[in-house]
């Protein structure tokens, strides 16, 4: 019996320790199970992560497509309008090509045309030329004619200046009241030795019962005053000038004082007058040595000699 139980005892101690080494490898197993649920998480965590990453370049991939086919219909677009462009560009060479012909086309006609003209306007300007010696000459005579048979008189001691040289024969002044004397059919004084504005020389003529010089003929007076100023033909500077009454109006006519419009012939403007006397403000007629006393137009403000005139019963 005693036996038996130790028989018995050493099997419960072989069970122990049996049981002990199961309990030491089931927690060796745990352990190792453990560390396999750790890996198996990690490895999990791992694969949910390449997961997302392949989405996220799956994303970008369709991204980068749609932004390629933009681009590849942008590029097409602009290939389009470059075209278009180069078409457009092409098309306007080709008309400023024929813009260009047309305007060399007509510059050398213009060329042609203003070759002409000025061979035109030399022909005219030998032709005045020819006119003006023709007129000199014409008047030349006349002077002669006139101080011979004696009826161009010299203006009285008071009325001009004693710097001019006034050596006409001496007329008849009765009709005539003083300062004024007789040229030709009209009773005239020039004032030679005080320049004025055109209003103030009207003025003073007014102030001796008269008014600026406004004849139905220049003639007589154009005579006196070539004969009386014969330096006055070499002077440029304007001190011979002499204001009589003739104004242009706003309509661009020339009317004298006595509102009588102004018989403007063949040889009474000087050379290059009266120009464009409306849009240069230059409204007031004189007569100048220069142009041998044919009339010119200036601002009413400039300062001049002048000639005044008394209206008589012939």
């Amino acid at each position: 019996m005693t036996q038996v139980l130790q028989q018995h005892s050493e099997v419960v101690r072989s069970l122990l320790a049996q049981t002990e080494s199961l309990k030491e490898t089931l927690t060796s197993v745990t352990g190792a199970q453990s560390a396999q649920n750790h890996l198996l998480l990690a490895l999990k965590t791992e694969l949910e992560t390449e997961k997302q990453t392949k989405r996220a370049q799956r994303r970008t991939i369709q991204d980068l497509r749609m932004e390629f086919h933009t681009l590849r219909e942008e590029s097409q677009t602009w290939r389009n309008h470059l075209r278009r462009m180069e078409v457009e560009v092409k098309a306007g060479l080709q008309k400023s090509e024929v813009a260009a012909q047309e305007v060399t086309i007509e510059v050398k006609g213009a060329t042609d045309r203003t070759n002409s003209l000025g061979k035109v306007i030399r022909s005219i300007q030998r032709s005045l030329q020819g006119l003006e010696q023709t007129v000199s000459r014409h008047t030349a005579g006349l002077t002669t004619l006139r101080r011979t048979v004696g009826r161009r008189p010299q203006l009285s001691p008071d009325t001009t200046s004693s710097s001019p040289p006034t050596d006409a024969p001496q007329g008849k002044t009765v009709d005539c009241p003083h300062p004024y004397a007789r040229i030709g059919l009209g009773c005239f004084t020039v004032h030679s030795t005080q320049q004025l504005s055109w209003q103030q020389a009207r003025d003073h003529c007014r102030g001796i019962d008269g008014d600026l010089a406004n004849p139905f003929d220049l003639y007589d007076i154009v005579l006196f005053l070539d004969d009386s100023f014969p330096e006055s033909v070499y002077s440029t500077s304007g001190g011979w000038g002499f204001w009589i009454g003739g104004t242009l109006d706003t309509n661009g006519t020339w009317q004298w004082v006595s509102g009588i419009p102004v018989g403007t012939q063949v040889d009474f403007w000087g050379r290059g007058e009266p120009g464009d006397a409306l849009g240069n403000d230059e409204r007031c007629l004189f007569l100048h040595g220069w142009w041998r006393f044919r009339a010119g137009a200036d601002p009413c403000t400039s300062e001049k000699y002048f000639i005044c005139e008394k209206k008589i019963d012939l």
